[in-house]
């Protein structure tokens, strides 16, 4: 086998205690599974393997949709489409004799929110570094911020005479307030898993370019639906437009998947070769390439869940719109998006699986289930206290680019009252911009916090092996606490 070819953990004897299993967890490569025989030793893939394609089936059928929507968009776009635009585009030439938009200003504003792009990578790498420096102390300063927000929300809230909204508010408030109470023991933990998580992307920045990749596919993306999405209109066949709003949200789920499942995939082959001779030269294309193949079907699986459930929501969106039962709607509305919120955050272990272990989507999702049920509450937990400073990163990095930019335009193109709305706009832009950006290369540490779980509560004994100073850590901090270890 080619030591670059992926990431099969090594021969090792798991063992027994609270929520691990005395299996080791079946390998496999870039080619060909390899399985563990009763003495947990290395072998070849059998003459017959089982079936190296996960969840086939759903694969083709992703395949063959995302084939008939784009041969309906350009079968059907391009007399409805182009016959509107060209209408558009005669009222716009004749409304544009009147319009007062400043074409020098205009270039300025481009000029300075492309400069400002590069800000914000260069403002989500200084954040990428300060969580890693200072992991504890961001996650007090992303709790303490979010208490003294609630606090004066509920503030201005009184202030205005909206006393519920107060209420409403201060109660968020308390309770954060009380969450900080009771997880304040498990905040080094999270802050160590934080630190060693950023520490990977660092070392492996090729994921964070994925990321990015995945971005551009997505906006590809929703340029392609609207040309279809537009045909189907123009037939004027609510069903016909619903089934393209599925098709829209399978790919854009799907997209976001695979590159989830490739960042805890180059987490995963870390965890179980960092430092060794078999770690390979590149693990995220590794990763990548499982992804878009063998583990495609189970990606295809779990987005599928999630894009019929958000499609059921569109359609219940808009009956409320249409005026039709309108609380009922709104109750059944609300309900799908907890359950929704549910579903993707489970998809996200789920999704793990997938990558760590190379397992379909059913017995991921199974394996997930009793991951939650041994340490669930740990894992929200520690995900709840990363998630809010990546959050409050995320937030932070967004107004730092808008500062500069209003710095900058206000430079550029003055304040003036002629100047000043698009000023505006420019700072607008640019906050988006920084946070989209920052959120983009904290997706990549969301998914490496998920995996570095997944194997560490499934396999501890290999971070001992290949790094035991990070493990004895991981166990003062986590094992020690609920027991998970044996003792001795």
């Amino acid at each position: 086998m080619s030591s670059s070819s992926g990431l099969p953990p090594p021969g090792y004897t798991e063992p027994v205690g609270k929520g691990v299993s005395s299996a080791p967890p079946p390998m496999y490569s870039d080619q060909a599974p390899l399985i563990a025989n009763e003495h947990g030793r290395r072998q070849g893939p059998p003459p017959a393997p089982p079936s190296l394609w996960k969840d086939v089936p759903f694969a083709v059928a992703f395949v063959l949709l995302l084939v008939a929507f784009v041969v309906f968009s350009a079968a059907t776009w391009n007399r409805n489409f182009l016959n509107e635009h060209k209408h558009s585009e005669n009222d716009g030439q004749e409304k544009s004799s009147g319009s007062d938009l400043d074409p020098e200003l205009l270039r300025k504003m481009g000029r300075i929110a492309a400069y400002c792009t590069g800000l914000g990578l260069l403002f989500a790498a200084l954040w990428l570094q300060i969580c890693k420096q200072f992991p504890k102390q961001m996650i007090y300063i992303a709790l303490i911020t979010n208490v003294v927000i609630c606090f004066g929300i509920a503030i201005l809230f009184f202030a205005y005479g909206i006393i519920i909204g107060g209420l409403i508010w201060l109660f968020f408030a308390c309770i954060s307030v009380l969450f900080y109470f009771f997880w304040r023991r498990r905040i080094p933990f999270a802050a160590q898993m934080l630190a060693t998580t950023v520490g990977v992307v660092h070392e492996f920045p090729a994921m964070v370019g994925f990321s990015f990749l995945s971005l551009f596919a997505l906006l590809t993306w929703v340029v392609m639906w609207v040309f279809g999405a537009s045909s189907a209109a123009n037939i004027n066949n609510a069903g016909l437009y619903v089934l393209c709003v599925f098709v829209f949200y399978w790919v854009a789920q799907v997209i976001k998947n695979v590159i989830h499942v490739t960042s805890a995939g180059t987490f995963a082959t870390w965890y179980f070769f960092a430092g060794s001779a078999e770690f390979p030269a590149n693990p995220t294309v590794g990763a990548f390439k499982r992804a878009t193949t063998y583990s495609f079907g189970s990606v295809c699986f779990g987005s599928l869940i999630i894009a019929v459930i958000q499609t059921v929501r569109f359609v219940l969106r808009s009956a409320r719109r249409a005026n039709r039962n309108q609380f009922v709607v709104a109750c059944a509305d609300c309900l799908l998006g907890c359950i929704e919120s549910l579903v993707q955050y489970f998809n996200v272990y789920a999704f793990t699986q997938v990558a760590v272990y190379g397992k379909g989507y059913r017995e991921a999702a199974s394996d997930t289930w009793d991951l939650f049920k041994s340490h669930g509450f740990d894992v929200i937990v520690n995900d709840d206290l990363i998630g809010s400073v990546l959050g409050f990163s995320s937030f932070v990095s967004g107004l730092m680019v808008a500062l500069a930019a209003f710095a900058w335009g206000a430079y550029e193109l003055g304040t003036s009252a002629h100047a000043l709305p698009y000023l505006i706009v420019l700072v607008i832009i640019c906050f988006f911009i920084g946070l989209i950006e920052a959120s983009t290369v904290f997706e990549v540490v969301n998914s490496g916090v998920a995996a570095i779980m997944v194997c560490f509560c499934t396999a501890p004994d290999v971070l001992q092996q290949r790094q035991p100073a990070l493990y004895n850590r991981f166990r003062e901090l986590y094992g020690r606490r609920i027991g998970f270890f044996t003792s001795g």
